[in-house]
């Protein structure tokens, strides 16, 4: 291989300065680049607000400014800038409108985690502040190639390029490139020596394949961001401390809204599982090889704004860091406009619970009916009793025996692009359903045997005419819900009522006039909730959001001629949170 013929190239990299700092700006993170005349290799490391290379650029006389997107893993990256860039494959350029060859431009943005040869004219200096979000991305290497690249190191204890790659196989030759005051890359003859510069980018040669990422590796599950969304509570992610010494990671909490966060803690004596507040600096000892799952929880029911958005430096007290941005939202956003009169749009505040819960009761005491006991006395084993609420949007709480879970269709348009194609306009959204009449008019949630059918939810742990019935109180964390159902002699669930039995079926002995024979039963149930869980352990991070529960309790008459005292504790999980039913 000619590296001479591959790497000599008339650039001149500038001492790239980079500053950073927590903007007002929420999760938003500032990146500054100092430019000196001649070229410059520079590596960014935000996804800029503002990522148009004109506008970027506007104050800066800029020459030229390229891209390396190789056509193919290992492709040459041969380039010589005085025959021009634009001529090899796998270079993407942009030009000034006043130079000639702008029409030929073919990159018009910087983007995160790139790197990019900048050509400036003049003798001054001149900076650029990219502003934007991190982008938690693992680094792709050429096979048996050349990267153009920088890398995520701390500013202020800054590694060498041996110590990024001295575990890695594949570049156990350490063959680095970089660009010198002369105008041509050179190779790094000692890369022990050569201390990387943030927001520096090289050339490094990779022998085969390789997915080194350098001492701190870090892996996100699904995407290139920690994203809450508005349901899940729980995440993990996995640390790796690949480098040959032991360490300690710091987890900073850089930029953005606090989000209440915690962390999952496990004690080896019980297993019982705690999560205690993540702290900004919070230590999390590594071992030299080894990798740790770590589990961060949000705390919903302490949630003060709708979303938040915050960025998380992991610092390996080594030099290297890496960083991602963690985003969570209320499941039910504190306020919601509608339309009204006037086209104006009206802002109406929405119950922060409000939704459809499915709960499950699990009695454990009943009092002594036949001793006339008003005090329940534990039971050898708990009874489960399931039980459905929908909470609206105005707080009102009703107790359901029934609900379908269904989607409206999706509403299809042309293209704008391709009118010849169909585009979703209108997303499908769920529904609740508790009038089974409705059904016909959605489509289903899932697939059994290739039919779309929607989920069924019911309990048989009570009854009352219709499907929805009215609860008082609040629906809210150390408060009160409560409701009393009656099963009248002929309602068809009495369970003194017997169609066939003369004694019970509401007939006089000629069987022709109406005779109140059934006893009338009554059901008055008390929902207590509590700020933790009710029966010891420990409190997940979901409890107060999209987990409640507490104390239950509830007195029946009618099947005794002594009132029937019972008590217990539930929970309830929001299976969804719209705020309507049947629509």
């Amino acid at each position: 291989m000619n590296v001479a013929k591959r790497l000599i190239q008339t650039l001149l990299v500038s001492g790239t300065a980079l500053a950073w700092s927590g903007l007002a700006l929420a999760a938003s993170i500032s990146q500054t680049i100092t430019l000196h005349p001649g070229w410059n290799a520079i590596y960014v490391e935000v996804e800029p607000d503002e990522n148009r290379i004109d506008r970027i650029f506007a104050d800066v006389p800029v020459a030229s400014v390229w891209r390396w997107i190789p056509p193919q893993a290992g492709a040459d990256f041969v380039a010589d800038p005085a025959e021009g860039l634009l001529s090899f494959d796998g270079w993407f350029g942009y030009f000034p409108p006043k130079r000639p060859e702008s029409f030929l431009n073919n990159l018009h943005r910087l983007n995160a985690n790139q790197a990019y040869l900048v050509e400036v004219e003049g003798t001054a200096n001149h900076s650029i502040t990219l502003t934007g979000k991190p982008v938690f991305r693992r680094k792709a290497w050429a096979t048996d190639g050349y990267t153009l690249t920088g890398f995520e190191v701390d500013e202020n204890n800054p590694p060498s390029l041996g110590d990024y790659f001295e575990n890695s196989p594949a570049h156990a030759d350490m063959l680095f490139f970089k660009l010198s005051a002369d105008g041509r890359w050179q190779t790094v003859q000692s890369p022990y020596g050569e201390t990387i510069n943030r927001g520096e980018a090289y050339w490094v040669y990779t022998q085969g394949s390789s997915q080194w990422q350098g001492p701190l590796n870090l892996d996100i599950d699904g995407g290139d961001a920690l994203d809450f969304n508005t349901t899940q509570s729980k995440a993990t992610i996995v640390i790796a401390n690949d480098s040959t010494a032991d360490a300690t990671v710091t987890f900073n909490r850089v930029a953005g809204d606090t989000t209440p966060l915690g962390y999952e803690l496990e004690d080896p004596g019980t297993q019982q599982l705690s999560y205690p507040d993540l702290t900004d600096g919070f230590p999390l000892n590594m071992t030299a090889g080894l990798n740790k799952m770590f589990t961060l929880a949000v705390r919903r029911g302490e949630f003060t704004q709708d979303s938040y958005e915050e960025i998380i430096e992991l610092n390996n007290g080594q030099g290297f860091v890496r960083r991602f941005l963690l985003s969570a939202e209320r499941t039910q956003p504190q306020t919601t406009t509608a339309a009204s009169r006037g086209g104006l749009k009206a802002v109406t505040a929405v119950n922060p619970y409000a939704g459809l819960w499915i709960g499950q009761v699990a009695v454990d005491a009943v009092s002594e009916s036949q001793q006339a006991g008003v005090t329940p006395k534990p039971t050898a084993q708990k009874f489960p009793l399931k039980f459905l609420f929908h909470v609206d949007a105005f707080g009102e709480i009703k107790l359901l025996k029934e609900v379908f879970l269904m989607e409206t269709a999706p509403v299809f348009a042309p293209s704008v692009n391709d009118p010849t194609l169909q585009e979703i306009v209108t997303p499908p959204r769920k529904v609740i359903l508790t009038d089974p009449a409705l059904i016909a008019n959605y489509t289903g949630v899932s697939l059994r045997d290739g039919q779309s059918v929607g989920r069924r939810q019911s309990t048989v742990a009570y009854d009352f005419p219709g499907n929805e019935w009215p609860m008082t109180g609040t629906f809210a964390v150390n408060q009160i819900m409560q409701t009393t159902l009656e099963l009248a002699p002929d309602f068809p669930t009495n369970p003194f009522l017997h169609k066939y039995h003369p004694d019970h079926d509401n007939l006089d002995a000629q069987f022709l006039q109406y005779r109140e024979e059934a006893y009338r039963v009554t059901r008055s149930m008390k929902f207590t909730f509590t700020p933790t869980v009710p029966d010891g352990g420990s409190t997940p991070p979901e409890w107060g959001s999209e987990m409640m529960g507490g104390t239950f309790e509830e007195t029946i008459t009618g099947l005794h001629k002594n009132p029937i005292f019972v008590s217990g504790t539930f929970r309830a999980v929001r299976a969804l949170p719209n705020t309507t039913l049947n629509q």
